[in-house]
């Protein structure tokens, strides 16, 4: 019989007078994986900060392995017992990897000995989990799966009963999410429990046997992770859009086809690991590109953003040979970036919604600032969409589908010849992912071409255009993507 690890029934949560969490229920069991998926990344960070131990439920009946709690005894025990592996990392750099590993043992008295106890210890758990420490490189040099692999192993040494993964199939790619998934079921072999926090996607489908879905501070139900259906379940994710973040402009551009002209061009491109790569973008169209490492996504942001230049072959936009020294100029000519984590990285939180996008208008319009009838033109139009009665508010309190918009209207009306878009459907929140879709189509309606990079397989198919694929820089076909992704070793 299977021994439940936690259990929240009717969760109640709220701060500041606002309500986060009204009925909250979740229910875990030794060995199992369950899935959480949101609709709102606020509440998603609100549940983790429950698990890490940082928040306190004011209400509901919780009981973890067999232990029923107060409220106020929560942050102990998950501290102790839970945890969470996401984007941030838990390693200390200044340590070795052995050190990370068994600073915190659960029995911690074996393991400062003396090499021969690390050795006997390391043997152990090659023997439990078969993953030899001895064959990882410092903790400087980890990839994102080393770390997240150590992180778990770390979990596994400090007595943890339950990990949780925060939206971690966005830092990797399908092959080493496999890894990482082989690796569960060796610990759920151990009695470790797993929750999967993520957006609806194949790694709920595959790494859990059940998921549930919290919706405005509520589970709406529990799925069979096996049988649901998607449509319904984005319905249910969907439910209740404001209709303000669906407006989005339609400033349709469309050019005949004997107008069709290159945009941006890469001739036989070699530059560090990319080799002889060819692409060709219109104006208003969208080029896709899925890689699978993430050198061959740096090594073309760099040829455009200034970072490196060709060894062999050109890049050509509008006709002319191009060449940036660094971002700034690249957005000078006319190649824009739209980053992974756009609010984190590429909003100023002391500046205006209206200051944020017209940011960049200064540098293409002359006294663009000490010019009335440009800043009227553009507040009118941007209050068509963002809302008037928010231009000038800032950052703060925002919401997420709110920030997204203005990175999006920041190009619109910027209005360069080619947006890169990295990683663009990596946010947690769905409906930031809806409007990102609608967005770029808005950018392609302008007559504005969008390549977007992506190291997610299923992110091709959210929008239509053309599809590139790439491996260890090097053009292959889609016969040999399905080779890559689905063959035992993970090699073509």
């Amino acid at each position: 019989m299977k021994k439940e690890l936690l259990s929240i029934e009717n969760g109640m949560a709220g701060s500041a007078g606002s309500t986060i969490f009204r009925r909250l229920y979740i229910r875990l069991f030794h060995s199992d994986s369950m899935g959480i998926v949101f609709d709102d990344a606020h509440e998603r960070k609100r549940l983790i900060q429950f698990l890490k131990g940082d928040m306190v439920l004011n209400a509901g009946r919780i009981n973890f392995d067999g232990q029923n709690l107060l409220p106020e005894e929560t942050p102990k025990l998950f501290k102790k017992y839970i945890g969470i592996i996401e984007r941030d990392k838990k390693l200390i750099r200044s340590l070795d990897i052995e050190e990370n590993i068994f600073l915190c043992a659960a029995d911690s008295s074996r393991f400062f000995i003396g090499s021969h106890t690390y050795t006997n210890a390391i043997a152990e758990l090659n023997r439990q989990l078969e993953c030899n420490l001895r064959q990882f490189p410092a903790v400087e040099h980890l990839s994102q799966k080393e770390r997240i692999l150590l992180e778990m192993v770390k979990s596994y040494v400090e007595g943890r009963k339950l990990i949780v993964f925060s939206n971690i199939s966005n830092l990797l790619n399908e092959t080493e999410l496999d890894e990482i998934f082989a690796m569960t079921l060796k610990m759920r072999s151990l009695g470790i429990g797993f929750i999967v926090i993520e957006t609806f996607d194949e790694i709920i489908m595959k790494w859990t046997s059940e998921f549930i879905i919290i919706k405005n501070g509520k589970t709406m139900g529990v799925f069979d992770s096996g049988t649901a259906d998607g449509n319904k379940i984005y319905s249910i994710l969907l439910q209740g859009e404001k209709e303000k973040e669906k407006k989005v402009p339609h400033l349709n551009e469309l050019l005949d086809e004997e107008e069709w002209a290159p945009v941006l061009e890469f001739e036989d491109v070699s530059a560090g690991l990319l080799r002889d790569f060819n692409l060709s973008i219109g104006k208003g169209e969208v080029v896709k590109i899925y890689y699978t490492d993430d050198r061959s996504c740096s090594q073309i942001v760099d040829l455009l953003n200034g970072g490196c230049k060709p060894t062999k072959g050109t890049v050509l936009l509008s006709g002319e040979n191009y060449t940036a020294k660094n971002m700034y100029q690249a957005v000078r000519k006319g190649v824009c970036f739209v980053e992974e984590q756009t609010e984190q990285k590429m909003l100023l939180k002391n500046m205006s919604v209206y200051e944020n996008v017209s940011l960049l208008m200064g540098e293409k319009v002359p006294y663009f600032w000490m010019r009335p009838r440009f800043n009227k033109s553009i507040r009118e139009f941007l209050g068509q969409y963002l809302g008037p009665e928010d231009l000038d508010k800032k950052l703060s309190g925002l919401e997420p589908v709110y920030l997204q918009q203005m990175i999006y209207y920041r190009w619109l009306i910027y209005h360069p010849q080619v947006v890169i878009c990295i990683k663009p459907f990596s946010q947690e929140d769905i409906h930031v992912r809806e409007i990102t879709v609608m967005m770029i189509k808005a950018l392609c309606d302008r007559g504005i071409a969008v390549i977007i990079l992506t190291a997610k397989f299923s992110d091709i198919h959210r929008i239509e255009g053309e599809n590139i694929f790439l491996r260890n820089g090097k053009t292959i076909d889609e016969d040999e993507v399905y080779q890559f992704l689905y063959s035992e070793d993970g090699s073509v």
